[in-house]
């Protein structure tokens, strides 16, 4: 066990992983989902509204847009198209007016062809006011207000602060182009604000209609809190996956000012992952919840320092399967004091294009326990009822630590005992080990094994042989063991070497047998034993006078056959006879005579 403790220390003083070093990957939100950790020293928000400004490839319909960041507030950046994004007139007819205006169309178009349904839930909506013209300090629109835009123009003013901050060559594009902004008023409403593709602010504006046909270039915010971090927009993450490559350093986030994001969205929400065991210098984690739909999902881990609040290293740890599972991540080498280990699902897509993601799971590794395991499969002998041998019929295992603890029930489902089952029936086993500080806890799966019922006895302890004397044979005594069941009798008579059911015991003289069949019960099984006997005919000797009423002895016998209606016979005919003889010796005086 002091083993197991050694083995613990040495991951939390130093461990390390197979993992791509981001040095330059950016902290946008807390693992909880909690405020914003970018500071403006982060690569994103450094050298903000400067022509060092951070470049971020987002709207990932299609070609991603290129932006750059103008502005760095708190919790969010303001980013403005690199170039323009299409060409138009602003408006159909000689207003200046924002609302349903052909800028405005453009530009609605351009946010829903290009921003996926994450990338909008990582933008701030605008809304848009309306001002009056106030040469280079015009900051609203002409006609009536717009809510709720997600990309939308700069107005005259916006453009003057940069163009005063930088010298206007952040302004600069491939054309001319519209600001939001009415125009001088000298013409009515027909003028609008735009900018020239060299960077210069037109004051007073141009024709909002005709011949006018300048560039969109859209901007908007960026929510911080949806952004879990950036990585170099060509090969910051790399495919490269855990396991038994070597450690993977990406040195071209050091020299790139080009990133892509890595949001968070719906469909990773649910994502939950945590801490299991440690085996050695590897990290035993499980998850659940993880998007099954993406076309390269990942489990990946992120290591960050607690005090910079940058990322370290990353990798992909293995592609997503299913929604369940565990992975495991070795930490070899790296030294992760005052760093947390996070694990999150993402949606790894192309170079440039936005990434999607979970919120980071993070694993706690100051309580680091041993992995445990099942050194051998769980088995049990079944036994007879009340054969129970607490040595020979005990469950056996052996896991890595601990002492099992079995368990039985009579479902495989439970609930579940420690008491050992002792009546009759098929039952389930199965064993546990506590977890402790030092190693994780087992259960198995449940075994079934079986109590069979013990043999039930029944014996005929009567004999039933009598002679003849009118009455049913009466059910014989038995003797029975075990089972508590009813006994019931089966009567049979001899016929021609064979045997009959009757209905009933038996009352004539013949040849017999009775089976005694004793019922079982949950712990015993049915018996039966059977008996031969037999019903004899009652005699008497022949000429043997019998005594009367009266004491005197008769001067005939009679044979009993058992059948009384035989004797009623015999004086019919004696008297018919003497009858008969009595008429005969009339007619012969007659005749005589």
């Amino acid at each position: 066990m002091m083993k197991v403790k050694k083995q613990i220390l040495a991951i939390v003083l130093g461990v390390g992983m197979v993992l791509c070093l981001l040095p330059g990957i950016v902290l946008a939100q807390g693992p909880t989902g909690g405020t914003s950790h970018i500071a403006d020293k982060s690569v994103l928000a450094i050298n903000a509204a400067t022509n060092d400004a951070a470049m971020v490839y987002f709207g990932s319909e299609g070609d991603p847009i290129k932006w750059r960041v103008v502005e760095a507030g708190d919790g969010q950046l303001t980013l403005l198209s690199l170039d323009i994004q299409g060409m138009t007139e602003f408006g159909p007819t000689n207003t200046n007016a924002y609302k349903d205006s052909y800028l405005h169309q453009a530009i609605t178009a351009i946010a829903d062809a290009k921003l996926s349904a994450a990338e909008k839930t990582a933008v701030v909506k605008r809304d848009l006011t309306v001002s009056e013209f106030n040469k280079y300090d015009t900051d609203g629109i002409a006609g009536e207000p717009v809510d709720d835009q997600l990309l939308w123009p700069l107005s005259t003013k916006e453009v003057m602060s940069m163009n005063t901050a930088v010298g206007g060559s952040i302004l600069q594009a491939s054309f001319d182009w519209w600001t939001r902004s009415p125009g001088n008023p000298m013409f009515g409403n027909a003028l609008a604000g735009a900018v020239s593709g060299a960077g210069v602010v037109d004051e007073n504006g141009r024709l909002v209609a005709d011949i006018n046909v300048l560039g969109v270039r859209p901007a908007f915010y960026l929510n911080l809190n949806q952004v879990l971090f950036a990585s170099a927009a060509d090969n910051g993450k790399s495919d490269v996956l855990a396991g038994n490559n070597p450690i993977f350093e990406n040195e071209s986030a050091n020299d790139t000012n080009e990133w892509k994001l890595t949001v968070l969205d719906d469909a990773h929400a649910n994502f939950k992952a945590e801490y299991q065991s440690t085996d050695g210098n590897t990290v035993k984690i499980s998850y659940e919840n993880a998007n099954t739909t993406d076309t390269n999902g990942y489990i990946s881990v992120i290591v960050q320092d607690n005090t910079t609040k940058e990322y370290t290293h990353y990798v992909k740890l293995e592609k997503v399967t299913g929604e369940n599972g565990t992975v495991r991540v070795d930490l070899t080498g790296v030294d992760m004091s005052n760093k947390t280990l996070y694990v999150f699902n993402e949606q790894c897509n192309d170079a440039k294009k936005t990434d999607y993601a979970s919120p980071l799971q993070p694993i706690d590794l100051s309580n680091q326990k041993a992995t445990n395991d099942w050194n051998s499969e769980l088995t049990i002998d079944g036994w007879t009822y009340g054969e129970y041998d607490a040595i020979e019929n005990a469950p056996k295992i052996e896991s890595q630590y601990g002492e099992p603890t079995y368990w039985y029930s009579d479902s495989e489902d439970g609930p579940w005992t420690t008491t050992v089952p002792t009546e009759a029936g098929t039952y389930y086993v199965k064993a546990t080990v506590e977890a402790t500080d030092e190693y994780e806890g087992l259960e198995s799966d449940p075994v079934s094994f079986v109590i069979k019922q013990a043999n039930g006895q029944v014996t005929i302890i009567e004999d039933l042989d009598k002679l003849y004397d009118g009455e049913a044979v009466k059910d014989p005594q038995v003797d029975t063991h075990g089972s508590t069941g009813k006994v019931t009798f089966t009567w049979e008579v001899e016929q021609d070497g064979t045997w009959k059911v009757l209905d009933g015991a038996p009352t004539n003289p013949g040849h017999y047998r009775v089976t005694a069949t004793l019922a079982p019960d949950r712990n015993y099984t049915q018996a039966t034993a059977s008996k031969t006997f037999t019903i004899t005919e009652k005699t008497t000797k022949p000429n043997e006078p019998s005594s009367g009423e009266d004491g005197n002895k008769e001067e005939f016998s009679i044979i009993e056959t058992g059948a009384n209606s035989h004797l009623m016979m015999w004086g019919i005919l004696m008297l018919v006879s003497l009858a008969v003889m009595s008429i005969a010796m009339t007619k012969q005086r007659k005749y005589n005579k």
